[in-house]
């Protein structure tokens, strides 16, 4: 808890610009994994039916349970959140974007938001931090360590959602010399991108038709960002190793929201044609299957003895029972199902809950919540020895770890980590050419009007 006499006195230390670490350890390695939309109702039969071996892995060496969510369950506010451990009214950052005086929508960027994330805490105390693929990550930061800017997604397709590369726009990546080193991926991802839907969603063997066709297409741009990160991710974990790894993947959400009604036919008071539901009934599965064997890939490429946080915003359910919306989404989060928060590494205790006889893994229901979206970056700070703060929303979880390792990582609170002056340096707007393209999508999406 963060009330009590200790955290105080800390928080009358760390006031004074003390740091309240204790003897630094840099062996200490983490993998975040973030992955949009996560939801336990799909992971489960996928689990039992050994599908997912190394999420399964994790589960039973480590602590798993349900995350607490925001409404509304806008990506950038609750990943900003993730990321500073503060609620959208501390960090900054509400919407997709914002309007000037005239009513034109801008996208928000890393310059705007009020608090540092959990990347510019650990460069400024002495730790590497390789951050890919991020919400609100553009402009990139300047961090010990490389950002690679959710941009890059962006700027590979134009309006026909085709591989393109257009100008460069400064400010992708940090050390910029390194965006050089990152176009072959890029090329190379656009390239093979048909074998890559193939390796992500499977063959379709029967006739594809309208509204599925459009459903598909407007997919590619998804699938092709998480490509493009998982692969800049391994990259960097040869070329530029660091302490934390963090690495966003939006494809889960995508195609939750896009093809339930063919995973869960029986939910839907609209004829769904046959087809469509032999050729995508395996689509959200299929994508859960192939993000486990990106997990599996980059647990070998990590310390063997890495801390690993799996963390989904929020979860999903059916939606639009009677009717698709108007851009035939069948899934949706608008009342903050929660997430998924899966957590294994040194200390970390194991989850005893109830198993019904002849399963591997509890029922959904018997999954507990093991804390909020914001607890995550205390949390984190927490494996480094370092205090949370007190200014921020969340509290470090201290029922993921075994008691004797809480016994000797005595958890710490300090006031502020602001007071060493703000993650960004102005209210510049970054506005680019291709923000409207962005809009266009959300829009799309239904994320704004």
């Amino acid at each position: 808890m963060k009330k009590g006499i200790i955290p105080i006195l800390l928080a009358l230390i760390l006031s004074l610009g003390a740091s309240c670490q204790k003897g630094r350890d840099e062996k200490v390695k983490v993998l975040l994994l973030g992955l949009d939309g996560l939801e336990w109702a799909v992971l489960l039969p996928l689990l039992e039916r050994g599908e997912l071996p190394h999420m399964a892995s994790l589960m039973q060496r480590g602590s798993y349970g349900q995350i607490e969510s925001l409404v509304p369950t806008l990506s950038p506010a609750i990943w900003t959140t993730v990321a500073t451990g503060k609620s959208p009214a501390k960090h900054g950052i509400p919407h997709f974007v914002w309007n000037d005086e005239a009513g034109n929508p801008h996208l928000y960027t890393t310059n705007m938001r009020r608090c540092k994330a959990f990347w510019n805490i650990l460069s400024e105390e002495g730790y590497s931090v390789n951050v890919v693929g991020w919400w609100i990550s553009y402009p990139a930061e300047k961090i010990k360590g490389v950002m690679v800017s959710q941009y890059i997604s962006t700027e590979q397709v134009d309006g026909n959602w085709k591989g393109t590369f257009k100008e460069k726009i400064p400010g992708q990546v940090y050390p910029e010399t390194l965006f050089a080193d990152l176009e072959p991926f890029i090329q190379e991802a656009r390239e093979q991108l048909d074998q890559t839907l193939k390796k992500y969603l499977g063959i379709f063997h029967r006739p594809i038709e309208e509204p599925e066709i459009t459903l598909l297409q407007d997919s590619r741009w998804s699938i092709l960002a998480d490509d493009i990160y998982y692969h800049v991710t391994c990259s960097l974990l040869k070329t530029h190793p660091a302490s934390l790894v963090a690495l966003y993947l939006g494809g889960t959400d995508l195609i939750g929201h896009r093809f339930w009604r063919y995973m869960e036919p029986e939910h839907y008071f609209y004829p769904i044609s046959v087809n469509a539901i032999e050729n995508f009934r395996t689509m959200i599965p299929d994508y859960y299957r192939a993000v486990d064997r990106l997990l599996g890939d980059l647990l070998q490429k990590m310390d063997e003895n890495c801390t690993v946080i799996i963390v989904s915003d929020h979860g999903m359910h059916p939606d639009f029972l009677k009717k698709p919306d108007s851009r035939q989404n069948s899934a949706h989060h608008e009342d903050g199902p929660p997430g998924v928060l899966m957590v294994a590494g040194p200390g970390i205790a194991h989850s005893d809950y109830p198993i019904p006889p002849g399963r591997r893994f509890p029922a959904k229901e018997a999954i507990p919540s093991l804390g909020k979206v914001a607890d995550i970056t205390p949390t984190i700070l927490y494996l480094y020895d370092l205090p949370a703060a007190l200014d921020m929303d969340g509290s470090i979880m201290t029922q993921l770890f075994k008691k004797e390792w809480l016994e000797t990582h005595k958890p710490v609170y300090g006031s502020s980590y602001e007071i060493r002056g703000p993650a960004s340096q102005n209210g510049e707007d970054y506005t680019t050419p291709l923000d409207r393209e962005m809009i266009d999508r959300l829009k799309d999406l239904g994320y704004i009007q």
